[in-house]
């Protein structure tokens, strides 16, 4: 059973990441931080940018450290591309200038997709509980009736049968 539970787990674990969605941050407001951000970059940016992070840089993701007129500074955790799959760093800092980056995105927690999450592992969960019969182990015994004893032969203790022999 625990070993069901642990790849429940596993199972579910990729679907917490979905939990979470970018929403524009509102014109004007800037974003606190500490904050997780997405900056897409510019054209501008893209080339600018290239040697730091790879061609066709698309978007940058992370932790924001400071925020000033002229830049970002965050710790980037991915960095998305036109024409490559994402790249994962580990928090390496980065400033951008603020003339590189098109729009900035606030990473928030996303109310639908937690509620389709958390219902998927109680389903899974359900299913586990069923199909072990997990159910049954706590409704008592399930070990079938014995069949009824032979009429020629007397069971005495565990397992010990003697016969009894008539004759005429």
């Amino acid at each position: 059973m625990p070993n069901e539970l642990f790849r429940l787990g596993v199972v579910a674990l990729p679907m917490l990441a979905g939990c979470y969605t970018y929403t524009p941050m509102s014109t004007g407001v800037a974003p606190a931080a500490g904050e997780a951000v997405a900056l897409d970059i510019t054209d501008a940016g893209r080339v600018q940018l290239g040697e730091r992070f790879g061609p066709g840089v698309m978007r940058v993701e992370g932790r924001l450290t400071s925020d000033s007129e002229q830049q970002y500074a965050l710790n980037v955790h991915r960095v998305a591309f036109f024409a490559a799959p994402p790249t994962r760093w580990s928090g390496e800092a980065v400033r951008i200038e603020r003339g590189f980056v098109g729009s900035v995105w606030r990473r928030e927690l996303s109310r639908g997709r937690t509620a389709l999450a958390v219902g998927a592992v109680v389903a899974g969960a359900v299913g586990v509980f069923i199909t072990t019969d997990l159910a049954g182990f706590f409704s008592g015994s399930t070990d079938p009736e014995p069949p009824p004893p032979d009429p020629s032969s007397s069971r005495v203790g565990y397992g010990l049968t003697i016969s009894w022999v008539f004759s005429r």
